[in-house]
């Protein structure tokens, strides 16, 4: 199994995870708003700094000034959104006290987020490859980040059980697999409308792991 390597991943996972930045101003809050619903609508390949410009009400040469290229803008978006994800899931998992039921929660939510990003479910059904470049080429990369991420949380020593290390790495690794799986080929019998079915479905997959 892949480790998390020499990166600080504890400082990592505290900026994925983090509120805007001071740094970033109303106009790049709303360039950024108007990316993802971009991104939405028509997904990353038709995408052009006009139309961000349009749907934000600045102009092209602003949009540029702030963020230099279209890609440099999409990824900015897409850490945005991914932030407010990690957060909602560690919301959600700040009110678990055993490792079984926070990994089960985290993979559950990881999965319900994905299906309410626009943006993202529009690259899922047209654009696939570009879920290849943020899993694997992203800064951070997502796969290590989510397997960092989820580590982080399964080793809270709030937990009445915590895990060791490695033993969280190798949990999370599986699970942000499975997480992926979910996501990129969902399963009608999983479908977000039955939550509940998902839970019960990442909760067999956990505890088998915990074993």
């Amino acid at each position: 199994m892949p480790g998390t390597g020499a990166i600080n991943w504890p400082d990592v996972v505290a900026t994925a995870t983090a509120e805007d930045p001071a740094t970033l101003s109303s106009s790049d809050i709303r360039i950024l708003d108007a990316t993802v619903e971009v991104l939405g609508i028509c997904g990353e390949q038709r995408l052009t700094i006009d139309m961000v410009a349009d749907r934000a009400h600045m102009s092209r040469m602003t949009v540029f000034r702030r963020f230099d290229s279209k890609q440099n803008l999409i990824d900015t978006a897409y850490r945005r959104e991914i932030s407010r994800a990690l957060r909602d899931i560690t919301d959600y998992a700040g009110r678990t006290d055993t490792a079984a039921r926070r990994a089960t929660v985290i993979a559950t939510r990881m999965v319900d987020n994905a299906t309410r990003i626009p943006a993202l479910q529009w690259i899922i059904r047209a654009e696939s490859d570009e879920i290849v470049r943020m899993w694997r080429d992203l800064e951070p990369p997502g796969q290590e980040l989510g397997r960092a991420y989820i580590s982080t949380l399964l080793q809270d020593p709030q937990l009445q059980d915590p895990l060791p290390t490695s033993d969280a790495d190798f949990v999370s690794d599986v699970l942000i697999r499975t997480v992926m799986s979910l996501v990129l080929v969902p399963d009608p019998a999983y479908h977000k409308a039955n939550l509940a079915e998902l839970e019960q479905y990442i909760q067999r997959v956990a505890e088998r792991l915990l074993r």
